[in-house]
């Protein structure tokens, strides 16, 4: 499995519904929610202060994921490696 960017992180914690697993993760989704919730009035600087700070709550999952590996793939099946990328450049890995 590849997971992509931060959206994909966010669509496959609450898919899985592993929110509750870590302080990253609940920050990554709320974060997520919050960019999503910006509108047109927000000026396009405020928007990518948002997005980075996305970026960096993704960064900091994937560097503990290896940690929750176990409860990661207990939500999976058939998946014994996930590959976790940002912009096309990987940031890690875990293995069942």
């Amino acid at each position: 499995m590849n997971i992509n960017s931060p959206q994909d992180a966010c669509k496959f914690l609450i898919t899985y519904r592993l929110l509750g697993l870590c302080s990253e993760t609940q920050n990554l989704v709320s974060c997520m929610d919050a960019l999503s919730r910006m509108c047109s009035c927000d000026t396009q600087e405020a928007k990518n202060n948002k997005f980075n700070q996305c970026k960096q709550n993704y960064i900091s999952f994937v560097s503990k994921s290896n940690v929750f590996k176990n409860e990661i793939f207990s939500k999976l099946s058939g998946e014994n490696r996930i590959n976790f990328s940002f912009n096309g450049q990987p940031i890690g890995t875990i293995c069942r």
